[in-house]
């Protein structure tokens, strides 16, 4: 295990530009954009930003490019078929083969290290110090699970070592140079049945016992349904946090996510002026219900009653249109 100590920094590359990477589909094409907005408008150092997509996204990613690159942005978009050059790898949970794209992305781009960034994040500070972290031996620095290896299915992994990789600092020379591509596809064909968060359970196997440890507050993880709402306020500090992860199935932009984190979301949202940027709607009682479970947590008790009640309204009324009323039999006379 390698843990990143104090001053373990590049300190001769402070002026070079920080190159950040996106990889996504059609799902979380918008989603990409406010994060890559995030980190421009928080930036002090000179950023580019490299969109690794697949083929059917490629009008929309131009589309979204130029909206941003009104801001001056530095954006590259890059895009491929994932049936060919991923084949037909598991889609777990959530989430598309486009997790894949950040296994294949060396092939791609020609920088000698990148930032990879999920997009359900936001970026709160400059990223120099981040990218200025010296990888060695390393292919992949990043920071521990919340979830860690509880969830694996894969056998092997360390107690103390499991990083989410929804930020990672990836050494791209060293992917190329180590015949990466052949070994993580190895990897896969060996686990294949195991595999449960697809890029993440592959990556920390592939570096299991060669990880670099990053400081949490470069993956400040949390579900955006278990956090206070006045909690979720301080680590919303960017001197407490430099990157927020909204991980799990339930997002900043679903009309059911915790108020107070999508108000905050929203704000870079609308500053990106990005017009068709929208918020997905309640569609059902599940979803109703964590909306109301989520004002609760936050001690807004009445309208946690309100919500409650609106969906037990719902809830009657579908149980009463699915009760077919019993046949009427023939009068005998």
């Amino acid at each position: 295990m390698k843990v990143l100590a104090e001053g373990l920094l590049d300190s001769e590359n402070t002026k070079s530009v920080i190159p950040v990477l996106f990889c996504f589909d059609s799902n979380y094409a918008r989603c990409a954009a406010v994060a890559t907005f995030s980190a421009h408008i928080n930036a002090k150092s000179d950023l580019k930003f490299y969109w690794f997509t697949t083929n059917d996204v490629e009008e929309l990613a131009l589309h979204l490019k130029y909206k941003l690159e009104l801001f001056g942005l530095n954006i590259t978009v890059i895009c491929t078929d994932t049936k060919k050059s991923i084949g037909l790898w598991r889609e777990t949970h959530h989430l598309t083969s486009a997790m894949y794209l950040r296994l294949i992305a060396h092939e791609y781009i020609f920088e000698e290290k990148i930032l990879y960034l999920d997009c359900d994040t936001l970026v709160l500070t400059d990223l120099r110090d981040l990218y200025n972290v010296k990888l060695l031996n390393q292919e992949f620095a990043g920071v521990n699970a919340l979830n860690r290896a509880s969830s694996s299915l894969i056998p092997g992994f360390s107690n103390e070592v499991y990083i989410n990789t929804g930020v990672l600092l990836m050494n791209l020379k060293g992917l190329r140079d180590g015949d990466f591509t052949r070994k993580i596809t190895l990897l896969y064909e060996k686990y294949e049945q195991q595999i449960v968060w697809g890029d993440q359970f592959l990556i920390n196997k592939f570096a299991e016992g060669n990880t670099l440890l990053l400081d949490q507050r470069w993956n400040c993880q949390f579900y955006s349904n278990k956090v206070k709402g006045l909690d979720f306020n301080k680590l919303a500090q960017p001197e407490v946090s430099s990157i927020l992860h909204f991980i799990g199935t339930i997002k900043p932009w679903q009309a059911w996510c915790n108020p107070v984190i999508s108000n905050f979301w929203w704000k870079y949202a609308r500053q990106t002026k990005i017009g068709d940027i929208k918020q997905t709607e309640i569609t059902g009682l599940e979803e109703l219900i964590a909306l109301a479970d989520i004002e609760h947590l936050n001690g807004n008790y009445e309208r946690s009653s309100l919500i409650k009640t609106r969906a037990m309204g719902i809830l009657i009324k579908k149980i009463k249109d699915d009760v077919q009323p019993p046949s009427q039999s023939a009068t005998i006379t």
